[in-house]
């Protein structure tokens, strides 16, 4: 045992100065042709993310506006097969984002292989990735479905172009299951082998792209050429060259951010002004970096036998032509110029960003109509403490139906948690409800009706975000009702609805377009098709880009339930529109010093582990 563990340490040792040495000769040849390398992996990324991807989206949002499907789920999918026109519809669409993905691939390998062998025209590397692309069509959706499924190990390692780089596992999933040890080791197994069969798979797309092979035989050749310790050699040098990546981007980053806690004891411009200098430069590098990683990533997936140049000193050495020289100056020039906008964009958004000149601070909404510690949730004594001593924008309630169609005031429609019995709203009268006891922690209190609690929030001039909770046993014109009793007082106040149920926001919307209503929604979906005035996400999912296109929609986004200062911060620098949270005094003071103390390595800091 001693004596295989010895080996597996000095064949590891071997690797790692083999790699060394490999990562230096790569990054030379990356700053041999670094203009090229750049526009090849920025340019397609820009085309795709800029303009292909919103075309499709916007594409998905028309289909989904000529049927009553708010978002595509498995949930809604009995709905698309009974309409065979919308289903082939948004498989047509899904045929072209999939041909888009496939494409840009085959692009990136024909590109970076006529680039190493200083063949590189615009033209010639668009012609040789139309010509792979009629070869391989035929394989294009088990190519597609494979990458996607063997490449999500290597998310952060390898380029996988811009279609592939919107997904990603919602992080709450995976902090769950790091709570768990077991699963965490056997996801840490699942992982590796998945790691493993990564390296197999991606070694094979050379063979479609170069040589027209199906993915039987091009997964022939792969397993015949990475067998045993081949295949474990290939994996450790991607595993390390990921983690000299993360290193070196880690140590410029810190190195940035401590910069900036010292000028941050500057007169404010002169901490401003290093704070944009030092957040601008992050970000250029960090492209720059990206760029150069992904091109030493692909250099390790070109099997040699697929590059006739596969170390161009000879090319170096003897000196190129003069129209080789001068189609070399004009990609560098065409990098250097797009490298200077770029600056100039990002210097700009740096000053904008740390300025505070893009950030509206959101609307403050308490969680349950509580602070958190101070009395029972959903209760008219939880509301005076919060009106008195919280003052938030919003106060957010639930309600119920009961059995004789009223409304009470109660998050649960089960009543064992805060009363300890084993009933249902929908089951009981507003009668043997209202006043029942509610208890939390060592706070009691009484169970308002709904009446109760909105006479109470007028008397204080306090704004509810009143939710409307749905079950099976609700009556068919409970949504009727509730807007013919409370529709005006609702509009005449300020306060506003929102729900989990999308067929109660048509009717509301229908009846009354002033009442202004939420659609609440556990994560966000990559498209979406709803009249709602707002959306009310769980914090997990949320992104840039979705609240962007939300926004582009002429909707308001609210994210729930946010109790961190870290993730009130996140998301205030990510511009939702509101904050449901149970620590309301939190909120308010961090808005506050957001506004009033800049703290620009804190701001840097919190926008780049955003983007991490």
């Amino acid at each position: 045992m001693h004596v295989y563990l010895a080996r597996c340490q000095i064949m590891i040792k071997r690797e790692f100065a083999e790699v060394y040495a490999d990562i230096l000769s790569w990054v030379r040849e990356f700053k041999r042709r670094w203009g090229a390398y750049l526009l090849l992996f920025l340019l397609p990324n820009i085309i795709i993310m800029k303009l292909l991807l919103p075309i499709y989206v916007r594409l998905i949002k028309a289909i989904l506006g000529l049927t009553d499907i708010p978002y595509i789920s498995t949930q809604y999918l009995p709905y698309l097969f009974k309409n065979p026109i919308v289903l082939a519809a948004l498989l047509l669409v899904s045929i072209f984002l999939a041909a888009t993905f496939y494409f840009e691939y085959m692009l990136l390998l024909n590109g970076f292989k006529e680039i190493k062998e200083d063949k590189d025209t615009p033209l010639s590397i668009m012609e040789n990735s139309a010509v792979s692309f009629r070869r391989s069509v035929i394989y294009l959706f088990p190519v597609a479905i494979l990458f996607v499924l063997y490449n999500l190990p290597f998310k952060f390692m390898v380029y996988g172009g811009a279609v592939f780089d919107k997904a990603a596992l919602a992080h709450e999933v995976i902090k769950g299951l790091i709570r768990e040890p077991v699963l965490y080791i056997i996801c840490i197994g699942l992982y590796l082998l998945l790691g493993l069969l990564s390296v197999k798979q991606i070694y094979m797309y050379p063979y479609i792209v170069f040589y027209g092979m199906s993915p039987v035989s091009a997964a022939r050749k792969s397993s015949k050429i990475l067998k045993g310790k081949a295949l474990f050699i290939v994996f450790l040098r991607m595993l390390m060259a990921g983690i000299f990546s993360a290193l070196m981007a880690a140590i410029f980053y810190h190195v940035f951010w401590f910069l900036q806690l010292l000028f941050d004891f500057l007169p404010a411009i002169a901490a401003l002004f290093f704070a944009v200098i030092n957040m601008s430069l992050i970000e250029v590098f960090g492209a720059l970096f990206s760029g150069m990683m992904s091109a030493i990533i692909f250099m390790m997936l070109l099997p040699k036998e697929c590059v006739s140049t596969y170390i161009v000193k000879e090319q170096i050495d003897h000196g190129d032509s003069s129209d080789r020289m001068n189609h070399k100056m004009m990609v560098q020039k065409a990098a250097g110029i797009i490298l200077v906008v770029y600056i100039i964009i990002t210097a700009f958004f740096s000053s904008s960003y740390l300025s505070n000149l893009q950030m509206t601070p959101p609307v403050t909404i308490s969680h349950r109509g509580r602070v958190s510690g101070h009395g029972v949730e959903n209760t008219i004594s939880a509301l005076q403490y919060t009106v008195m001593n919280a003052h938030p924008d919003y106060v957010e309630i639930d309600i119920q139906e009961t059995k004789d169609h009223k409304f009470i005031v109660v998050h649960d429609a089960n009543l064992k948690r805060l009363c300890g019995i084993d009933k249902y709203t929908y089951s009981m009268t507003l009668k043997e409800l209202a006043g029942m006891e509610v208890r939390e922690g060592s706070f009691t209190a009484e169970m308002p009706d709904f009446d109760e609690y909105l006479c109470k929030a007028d008397d204080y001039g306090q704004k509810l975000l009143i939710e409307i909770k749905t079950n099976p046993y609700n009556s068919p014109d409970m949504t009727e009702r509730f807007l013919e009793q409370y529709g005006d007082d609702i509009k005449s106040q300020g306060h506003i609805v929102q729900t989990f149920d999308i067929n109660v926001v048509k009717k509301i919307k229908e009846s009354d377009q002033d009442i202004r209503t939420g659609y609440l929604l556990n994560y966000a979906p990559g498209y979406l098709n709803s009249s709602s005035d707002f959306l009310s996400i769980e914090k997990s999912t949320l992104s840039d880009s979705f609240i962007m296109s939300v926004k582009d929609d002429g909707k308001e986004v609210y994210a729930w339930t946010i109790n961190r200062p870290r993730d009130m911060r996140r998301l205030m620098f990510l511009n939702v529109d509101g904050i449901i949270t149970d620590n309301i005094e939190e909120l308010n003071d961090i808005i506050d010093d957001y506004g009033e103390h800049p703290h620009y390595a804190d701001r840097i800091a919190m926008y780049f582990n955003f983007r991490l």
